[in-house]
């Protein structure tokens, strides 16, 4: 298993609403066929960042998260400018989506 990261900022969105940390992992664990669970959420330690965090099979199952950001509009959002895409695997973080992704990517530490 791996953990796929979505890194959303409010300041980004077109309108801000919360109910986007349930409605967007819903909808790319039902795009997966079972292959993605939610796995919870956390704000950074920036308060305008928000992170969901997923679990998957595999890294390729990542395509399945890039799809629903590219394609689908939650809570009046179009995500595909708004939102980052990582994997963690064996502790290092690899930025997905985007491909042009240059910034920091700072993942909350468990407390």
């Amino acid at each position: 298993m791996i953990d796929i990261i979505l890194r959303l900022k409010a300041s980004e969105l077109e309108n801000p609403d919360l109910d986007i940390r349930y409605q967007l992992p819903d909808r790319i664990v039902a795009s997966s066929d079972g292959r993605i669970k939610d796995n919870g959420y956390d704000y950074g330690n920036d308060p305008d960042e928000l992170y969901l965090f997923l679990k998957a099979v595999d890294a390729s199952d990542v395509s399945f998260a890039i799809t629903v950001v590219q394609n689908d509009t939650f809570c009046g959002n179009h995500l595909h400018n708004c939102v980052v895409v990582a994997i963690e695997e064996a502790g290092k973080i690899n930025i997905m989506y985007p491909q042009d992704y240059v910034g920091d990517f700072n993942v909350p530490s468990a407390s």
